[in-house]
């Protein structure tokens, strides 16, 4: 009798047991379920958000890249611009005043567009390049806008020694000692009267001011990468950027990949600008969707 009542006591205990474990694995199943589906929520949403903010910094950025562009236009239109270019050396006194006019008409162009550091007109002719200020040779540009410290005067020269020049290259200008990485915009001026020799204009754009006016989020790091994967501007320390990310990698007009930062997952969102082919490029931790889960 006892082993009976052993024996039915055992299975009283196995079957509550297993009636509690179905009843707590129902609520936790569901919970598991719950949270990822929300996750893949927050996650959309978030990736969605960080989307948007690209696609305002393409149209922020673009519409400058566009206004260079047109600017480049009205200067070839421009006369004193273009009468220079047919001017042989070595330059007489009335060409020193065509210089100043000049330097007069570029400094009207770069003041009212904030966010150019410099332009130059370079004319192949005379070998005289005009600023809006002053005036000097290739050689001297040379010394001021140049890609590398260590690029040679024929690397840089060959940039524009192609016969119709149109595009954008990072370098570094010098300053008064001082090193700033810019945006180089390099286009040949197309002139009314055929037959003048070819000039090109050059604006020069830091950096910072291509990219300070664009929307930004508030955990993410963003920055812009060329054709040739090279990073053109960033608003964070280049260290924290995500290491041999190539162009080829993002190859739609705009998505998303997931890459290791810092020995760390992160979302990297993009979106391809119409004008360059640049990528506009933000890296969001993948932590911050643990965070906001939380």
């Amino acid at each position: 009798m006892f082993k009976q009542l052993r024996k039915y006591n055992r299975s009283v205990i196995v079957t509550w047991l297993i009636s509690y474990i179905t009843v707590l694995m129902v609520p936790i199943l569901i919970s598991i379920v719950l949270y990822f589906i929300t996750y893949q929520q927050v996650k959309t949403e978030t990736n969605r958000s960080n989307a948007l903010l690209l696609e305002q910094m393409e149209m922020s950025i673009d519409s400058k890249l566009k206004g260079l562009e047109q600017l480049s236009l009205e200067i070839a239109l421009n006369r004193n611009i273009s009468s220079f270019s047919s001017v042989d050396p070595p330059l007489s006194d009335a060409h020193y005043y065509d210089l100043f006019q000049i330097s007069e008409s570029l400094r009207t162009y770069k003041n009212a567009n904030d966010y150019i550091e410099q332009i130059y007109v370079m004319y192949t002719n005379s070998d005289t390049v005009i600023s809006t200020y002053d005036h000097m040779n290739r050689q001297g540009l040379f010394q001021k806008l140049r890609q590398q410290d260590d690029t040679s005067f024929d690397q840089w020269n060959s940039l524009f020694e192609r016969k119709y020049v149109n595009g954008y290259t990072p370098m570094t200008f010098w300053d008064g000692g001082t090193a700033t990485p810019v945006v180089v915009f390099a286009r040949s001026l197309v002139f009314n009267t055929p037959g003048q020799p070819p000039a090109i204009v050059l604006f020069v754009m830091k950096d910072s001011k291509l990219i300070e006016s664009a929307p930004r989020h508030p955990d993410a790091r963003m920055f812009i990468l060329d054709t040739e994967s090279r990073y053109i501007a960033a608003r964070t320390d280049p260290g924290l950027l995500p290491q041999h990310l190539t162009y080829g990698e993002l190859r739609d007009q705009q998505g998303i990949v997931y890459k290791d930062v810092q020995e760390q997952q992160a979302a990297v969102s993009y979106i391809t600008s119409k004008i360059t082919g640049w990528k506009y490029v933000s890296v969001l931790p993948a932590s911050l969707f643990n965070e906001k889960m939380q």
